[in-house]
């Protein structure tokens, strides 16, 4: 019996943890799965199959404990792989990356890259850090998988990855349980908001997922369609920004918070439009998600996975929209990398282009009825029978 270890650290909700469940449930019994996490405090958010390990309780306080804290993390998984050298070690996320490369040793080590790592760290003392260490320490593994070609092209342009070392598989995702998941009846407190047209989007509420530039784009939205909702999604750190930002807007009766949802999937499947504005992604499983359930989407031209998903084969990777694109399957429009912004703050470009794109959909049904369909045919490039084979291929060397 083959044996991998997943690394992800956490199980507490995220595009890589639901990856690790939707793996560990659904990869062939004959392989038997471990899962390291950080510590038995833990938050788990998603069922897995397999024995959970856990390295370790630390908390860091200072600079030094941190670095001592990596030390000591990469020193137990490089003693798991001397125990167990004819397991695969594969890690998710930058951090389980760096330990799991770091812990060198002829167990198989595999990273799976799941943000374009040229995007997330692009300027100042911080980002030059990281992309040292990523060129130094990603070298040491015997594979790198990528979730898009966008990032396997980054890591081998500006990381000096080796091509041989790389691959693009891309993230599965469960059509039919996510179909059975939208069909969940909506609570009676969604019953009035979706009544309406309705935006809806999902993320981590931090910088990198952009959630200020919808609210900063809805008083424009609400003056073309004055019976606009918009539903954000998730939880985080900038919460307390975004209701304050939302209450600025004036319209707080029409910006909701239901916070983290255990089936978010039959609140998107009723959305007139969902939205994503990220800064960067990897390949964004909300986006994804919401083209399962039906829903036309419009999306930031960010690295990576918008327009891989959105507009394939129409320009290359590298291309970004600097107007609203309609791609083949969904709507782009630029990037806006600009930081949290107050409401006194004209538009950007890309906010205006935003909002006119929402509005576009809210206002004619033929054109979210094509996009829905469409949404729904891309997404089967993406089930899970086929990603879970590729996965099975890797694990076991093939």
């Amino acid at each position: 019996m083959k044996r991998v270890y997943f690394f992800i650290g956490t199980l507490s909700k995220g595009g890589a943890e639901r990856t690790v469940s939707t793996l560990s449930q659904h990869l062939s019994p004959e392989i038997e799965i471990k899962i390291l996490l950080f510590g038995t405090g833990t938050r788990i958010d998603y069922p897995v199959r397999g024995d959970l390990i856990y390295l370790d309780q630390t908390r860091y306080n200072t600079p030094f404990n941190k670095f001592l804290t990596i030390l000591s993390r990469a020193r137990k998984i490089r003693q798991l792989k001397q125990q167990d050298p004819d397991a695969v070690f594969i890690s998710f996320l930058e951090y389980p990356n760096l330990l799991n490369a770091l812990s060198w040793h002829k167990a198989r080590t595999i990273l799976s890259v799941r943000n374009h790592m040229s995007a997330k760290h692009r300027q100042g003392p911080k980002a030059i850090f990281w992309k040292t260490l990523i060129r130094w320490t990603y070298q040491r593994a015997a594979q790198i998988l990528a979730v898009s070609e966008d990032i396997r092209q980054d890591l081998i342009d500006h990381f000096k990855i080796p091509a041989k070392k790389t691959q693009v598989l891309y993230n599965a995702y469960d059509l039919p349980y996510l179909a059975q998941q939208a069909t969940q009846a909506l609570e009676p407190e969604f019953q009035t908001i979706f009544a309406k047209p309705t935006l809806v989007t999902m993320g981590r509420m931090n910088a990198q997922k952009g959630q200020w530039h919808l609210i900063r784009a809805f008083p424009a939205i609400k003056a073309q369609v004055p019976a606009a909702q918009l539903v954000i999604l998730g939880e985080g750190q900038l919460l307390d920004e975004l209701k304050a930002l939302a209450s600025a807007s004036g319209h707080t009766e029409a910006i909701h918070f239901p916070g983290f949802q255990k089936n978010p999937h039959h609140l998107i499947a009723h959305a007139t439009a969902f939205v994503l504005p990220s800064h960067h992604e990897g390949f964004p499983n909300a986006l994804a998600e919401a083209m399962a359930c039906g829903v036309p989407v419009i999306a930031s031209d960010c690295h990576s996975g918008p327009r891989e998903i959105l507009a394939p084969a129409e320009t290359g990777l590298a291309e970004i929209a600097y107007g609203v694109q309609s791609g083949r399957f969904g709507l782009l429009y630029p990037v806006d990398y600009s930081r949290y912004l107050s409401l006194q703050v004209p538009l950007t470009e890309s906010e205006s282009l935003l909002a006119e794109l929402a509005i576009h959909l809210l206002s004619d049904p033929d054109s979210r009825q094509t996009y829905a369909r469409l949404a729904r045919q891309r997404m089967t490039d993406f089930g899970l029978d086929s990603v879970i084979r590729h996965w099975e291929q890797i694990i076991c060397g093939e």
